[in-house]
């Protein structure tokens, strides 16, 4: 856009929901299954949603600044995706 800075212009990729559930992954940890998704390149930016929500929350923000950072959206346990192991 005309005018604007590279940090604040509008970015032209929008994640739907069907492209971040393609590419959530899952981290295999002792409580269970951690379910999250990763996009961009750069320092790390780690994204934590409150509760009742999950990492899809986080989508326009990652949408904005994946050129910059590297950034992964995780669901909380027991949230989301993420799955306890039994016995947890």
């Amino acid at each position: 856009m005309d005018g604007d800075s590279p940090d604040i212009r509008v970015t032209r990729h929008r994640m739907d929901i069907a492209t971040f559930h393609a590419r959530r992954r899952f981290a295999e940890v002792k409580s269970g299954r951690i379910a999250y998704v990763e996009d961009g390149e750069g320092p790390p930016a780690l994204f934590v949603h409150g509760v009742p929500l999950n990492g899809y929350h986080w989508r326009h923000v990652i949408d904005r600044v994946r050129h910059r950072r590297r950034c992964i959206a995780i669901d909380l346990m027991g949230l989301g995706y993420s799955e306890i192991a039994p016995g947890r």
